[in-house]
Protein backbone atom coordinates (compact mmCIF):
# COMPACT_ATOMS: atom_id res chain seq x y z
CA UNK A 1 0.00 0.00 0.00
CA UNK A 2 1.23 3.54 -0.79
CA UNK A 3 1.35 6.62 1.29
CA UNK A 4 -2.01 8.20 -0.97
CA UNK A 5 -4.05 4.31 0.44
CA UNK A 6 -2.70 4.83 3.89
CA UNK A 7 -4.23 8.19 3.91
CA UNK A 8 -7.61 7.47 2.11
CA UNK A 9 -8.13 4.55 4.27
CA UNK A 10 -7.17 6.81 7.64
CA UNK A 11 -10.11 9.46 6.99
CA UNK A 12 -13.57 7.76 7.64
CA UNK A 13 -16.70 8.44 5.09
CA UNK A 14 -19.99 9.27 6.07
CA UNK A 15 -22.42 8.59 3.27
CA UNK A 16 -25.60 10.01 2.76
CA UNK A 17 -27.25 8.67 -0.06
CA UNK A 18 -27.75 4.91 -1.53
CA UNK A 19 -26.06 1.44 -2.46
CA UNK A 20 -24.82 3.60 -5.68
CA UNK A 21 -22.41 4.80 -2.73
CA UNK A 22 -22.59 1.90 -0.44
CA UNK A 23 -22.08 -0.92 -2.73
CA UNK A 24 -18.46 0.58 -3.82
CA UNK A 25 -17.42 0.59 -0.19
CA UNK A 26 -16.77 -2.92 -0.47
CA UNK A 27 -13.77 -2.13 -3.17
CA UNK A 28 -10.61 -2.22 -1.09
CA UNK A 29 -8.27 1.15 -0.28
CA UNK A 30 -11.40 3.50 0.58
CA UNK A 31 -11.97 4.56 3.60
CA UNK A 32 -13.50 2.81 6.84
CA UNK A 33 -17.09 3.63 7.11
CA UNK A 34 -18.44 6.41 9.95
CA UNK A 35 -22.16 6.23 9.26
CA UNK A 36 -24.56 5.25 6.63
CA UNK A 37 -27.86 7.26 5.94
CA UNK A 38 -30.08 6.32 3.34
CA UNK A 39 -33.83 6.21 2.32
CA UNK A 40 -34.35 10.03 4.22
CA UNK A 41 -34.28 12.03 0.77
CA UNK A 42 -33.43 15.92 1.83
CA UNK A 43 -36.90 17.38 2.08
CA UNK A 44 -37.61 14.98 5.01
CA UNK A 45 -33.97 14.81 6.39
CA UNK A 46 -33.81 18.38 6.72
CA UNK A 47 -37.63 19.07 7.45
CA UNK A 48 -39.36 19.26 10.53
CA UNK A 49 -40.21 16.29 12.78
CA UNK A 50 -43.86 14.51 13.45
CA UNK A 51 -45.40 15.35 16.60
CA UNK A 52 -46.76 12.06 16.77
CA UNK A 53 -46.30 8.86 14.51
CA UNK A 54 -49.45 8.50 12.26
CA UNK A 55 -52.15 5.91 12.44
CA UNK A 56 -51.14 2.48 11.12
CA UNK A 57 -47.18 3.98 10.86
CA UNK A 58 -45.56 0.41 12.90
CA UNK A 59 -41.84 0.07 12.67
CA UNK A 60 -42.34 -3.25 14.27
CA UNK A 61 -43.48 -4.52 11.16
CA UNK A 62 -40.38 -4.31 9.73
CA UNK A 63 -38.12 -7.56 10.56
CA UNK A 64 -34.58 -5.83 9.16
CA UNK A 65 -33.23 -3.65 12.25
CA UNK A 66 -31.39 -1.92 9.22
CA UNK A 67 -34.38 -0.92 7.55
CA UNK A 68 -36.13 -0.45 11.11
CA UNK A 69 -33.14 2.29 11.88
CA UNK A 70 -32.82 3.84 8.72
CA UNK A 71 -37.19 4.78 8.84
CA UNK A 72 -36.32 5.77 12.57
CA UNK A 73 -33.71 8.09 11.52
CA UNK A 74 -35.52 9.85 9.38
CA UNK A 75 -38.69 10.22 11.11
CA UNK A 76 -36.49 11.63 14.38
CA UNK A 77 -33.98 13.84 11.90
CA UNK A 78 -30.89 12.71 13.09
CA UNK A 79 -28.65 13.36 10.00
CA UNK A 80 -28.50 17.60 10.64
CA UNK A 81 -27.06 16.93 13.94
CA UNK A 82 -24.73 14.15 12.80
CA UNK A 83 -23.52 16.04 9.93
CA UNK A 84 -22.68 19.37 11.69
CA UNK A 85 -20.71 17.08 14.41
CA UNK A 86 -18.45 15.64 11.54
CA UNK A 87 -15.07 16.52 12.38
CA UNK A 88 -12.18 14.92 9.92
CA UNK A 89 -14.95 12.31 7.99
CA UNK A 90 -15.20 13.27 4.31
CA UNK A 91 -19.10 13.12 3.35
CA UNK A 92 -20.11 11.56 0.54
CA UNK A 93 -23.51 12.65 -0.98
CA UNK A 94 -25.67 10.88 -4.36
CA UNK A 95 -28.86 11.85 -4.66
CA UNK A 96 -30.47 8.77 -5.85
CA UNK A 97 -33.25 8.28 -2.92
CA UNK A 98 -33.84 12.22 -3.84
CA UNK A 99 -36.87 9.86 -5.96
CA UNK A 100 -39.08 9.31 -2.94
CA UNK A 101 -42.00 11.65 -1.71
CA UNK A 102 -42.90 12.56 1.04
CA UNK A 103 -45.69 13.26 2.77
CA UNK A 104 -46.35 16.47 5.63
CA UNK A 105 -48.26 14.81 8.76
CA UNK A 106 -48.74 15.76 12.55
CA UNK A 107 -47.22 19.06 12.43
CA UNK A 108 -43.83 17.21 10.10
CA UNK A 109 -42.57 15.27 6.90
CA UNK A 110 -42.02 11.32 6.89
CA UNK A 111 -39.81 9.88 3.78
CA UNK A 112 -42.37 7.58 1.76
CA UNK A 113 -39.64 5.31 1.17
CA UNK A 114 -40.17 1.08 0.06
CA UNK A 115 -39.67 0.52 3.78
CA UNK A 116 -41.40 3.05 5.27
CA UNK A 117 -44.47 1.71 3.43
CA UNK A 118 -43.67 -1.50 4.39
CA UNK A 119 -44.07 -0.11 8.02
CA UNK A 120 -47.16 1.27 7.11
CA UNK A 121 -46.83 4.74 6.37
CA UNK A 122 -49.64 5.85 3.92
CA UNK A 123 -50.22 9.59 2.77
CA UNK A 124 -53.98 9.02 4.33
CA UNK A 125 -54.49 12.51 6.34
CA UNK A 126 -51.64 14.33 4.97
CA UNK A 127 -50.02 16.15 1.96
CA UNK A 128 -47.91 14.08 -0.35
CA UNK A 129 -45.12 16.27 -2.07
CA UNK A 130 -43.38 14.12 -5.48
CA UNK A 131 -40.54 14.82 -6.81
CA UNK A 132 -42.84 15.49 -10.34
CA UNK A 133 -44.90 18.32 -8.67
CA UNK A 134 -45.04 21.63 -9.81
CA UNK A 135 -43.12 23.43 -6.72
CA UNK A 136 -42.28 20.71 -5.46
CA UNK A 137 -37.79 21.85 -6.31
CA UNK A 138 -38.71 25.60 -4.35
CA UNK A 139 -39.44 23.29 -1.39
CA UNK A 140 -36.60 21.21 -2.05
CA UNK A 141 -34.00 24.02 -2.60
CA UNK A 142 -34.70 25.38 0.68
CA UNK A 143 -34.01 21.82 2.67
CA UNK A 144 -31.05 21.45 0.46
CA UNK A 145 -29.52 25.23 1.61
CA UNK A 146 -30.01 23.93 4.89
CA UNK A 147 -28.10 21.19 4.31
CA UNK A 148 -25.23 22.94 2.79
CA UNK A 149 -25.16 25.25 6.06
CA UNK A 150 -24.79 22.28 8.06
CA UNK A 151 -21.96 21.11 5.80
CA UNK A 152 -20.14 24.36 6.04
CA UNK A 153 -16.11 23.38 6.21
CA UNK A 154 -16.75 20.17 6.12
CA UNK A 155 -14.98 17.92 3.35
CA UNK A 156 -17.46 17.08 1.16
CA UNK A 157 -17.71 14.63 -2.40
CA UNK A 158 -20.82 14.84 -4.30
CA UNK A 159 -21.25 11.62 -6.30
CA UNK A 160 -22.58 12.54 -9.72
CA UNK A 161 -24.86 9.38 -10.73
CA UNK A 162 -27.63 9.50 -12.63
CA UNK A 163 -30.11 6.77 -13.95
CA UNK A 164 -28.74 4.39 -16.40
CA UNK A 165 -30.71 4.47 -20.22
CA UNK A 166 -29.74 0.67 -20.92
CA UNK A 167 -28.48 -2.41 -19.19
CA UNK A 168 -25.32 -4.27 -20.50
CA UNK A 169 -27.11 -6.17 -23.12
CA UNK A 170 -28.24 -3.03 -24.48
CA UNK A 171 -31.88 -3.24 -23.56
CA UNK A 172 -33.79 -0.42 -22.54
CA UNK A 173 -34.67 0.92 -19.38
CA UNK A 174 -37.51 3.76 -20.36
CA UNK A 175 -40.55 1.46 -20.88
CA UNK A 176 -40.09 0.53 -17.04
CA UNK A 177 -38.63 3.52 -15.72
CA UNK A 178 -39.18 6.68 -15.44
CA UNK A 179 -35.31 7.36 -16.33
CA UNK A 180 -35.69 10.82 -18.39
CA UNK A 181 -37.24 12.49 -16.04
CA UNK A 182 -35.83 11.78 -12.87
CA UNK A 183 -32.02 12.40 -14.76
CA UNK A 184 -33.84 15.91 -15.23
CA UNK A 185 -34.70 16.36 -11.73
CA UNK A 186 -31.41 14.90 -10.88
CA UNK A 187 -29.74 17.60 -12.53
CA UNK A 188 -31.16 20.43 -11.64
CA UNK A 189 -30.74 19.25 -8.23
CA UNK A 190 -26.96 18.80 -9.05
CA UNK A 191 -26.59 22.04 -10.09
CA UNK A 192 -28.48 23.43 -7.31
CA UNK A 193 -25.33 21.70 -5.26
CA UNK A 194 -22.79 22.57 -7.52
CA UNK A 195 -24.01 26.28 -6.82
CA UNK A 196 -24.25 25.97 -3.60
CA UNK A 197 -21.74 23.53 -1.86
CA UNK A 198 -18.19 23.74 -1.39
CA UNK A 199 -17.62 20.26 -2.52
CA UNK A 200 -15.17 18.14 -4.50
CA UNK A 201 -17.22 15.90 -7.98
CA UNK A 202 -17.02 12.35 -9.16
CA UNK A 203 -18.28 12.57 -13.08
CA UNK A 204 -19.07 9.49 -14.92
CA UNK A 205 -18.57 8.75 -18.74
CA UNK A 206 -21.54 8.00 -20.34
CA UNK A 207 -20.82 4.23 -21.16
CA UNK A 208 -20.24 3.87 -16.92
CA UNK A 209 -23.92 4.47 -16.42
CA UNK A 210 -24.66 1.55 -17.51
CA UNK A 211 -27.52 -0.95 -15.63
CA UNK A 212 -26.36 -4.74 -14.57
CA UNK A 213 -29.16 -6.74 -15.57
CA UNK A 214 -27.45 -9.67 -12.97
CA UNK A 215 -27.03 -7.35 -10.00
CA UNK A 216 -27.39 -8.35 -6.06
CA UNK A 217 -30.00 -6.28 -5.87
CA UNK A 218 -31.69 -6.91 -9.28
CA UNK A 219 -32.24 -4.77 -12.33
CA UNK A 220 -32.66 -0.60 -11.77
CA UNK A 221 -31.92 2.23 -13.66
CA UNK A 222 -29.36 2.77 -10.41
CA UNK A 223 -28.12 -0.95 -9.91
CA UNK A 224 -24.95 -0.31 -12.36
CA UNK A 225 -22.20 -2.63 -14.00
CA UNK A 226 -18.60 -3.31 -11.72
CA UNK A 227 -16.68 -0.43 -13.88
CA UNK A 228 -19.16 2.12 -12.32
CA UNK A 229 -18.64 1.08 -8.70
CA UNK A 230 -14.18 0.96 -9.69
CA UNK A 231 -14.43 4.01 -11.26
CA UNK A 232 -15.75 6.20 -8.25
CA UNK A 233 -13.17 3.87 -5.82
CA UNK A 234 -10.44 5.16 -8.34
CA UNK A 235 -12.19 8.55 -8.44
CA UNK A 236 -12.05 8.91 -4.29
CA UNK A 237 -8.37 7.50 -3.91
CA UNK A 238 -7.23 10.73 -6.00
CA UNK A 239 -9.50 13.27 -4.68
Amino acid sequence: MNQDDDATQQRRALIYGSCVTRDAFQLDGLPALHAYFARSPILSAFGPRVAALPDGLDLAALSSSFQRSMVQRDIQKVLPAAMRALDDEVVIIDLIDERFSVVEVNGGVIAMSVEAKKAGLTPRGGVLHRPTDPGFMDRWRVAADRMASALEGKRVILNKAYWALQDETGAALSDRFDVNRNNEILAAMFDHFEGSLDSAVIEYPADLLTANSQHRWGLSPFHYVDSFYEHFAAALRTI
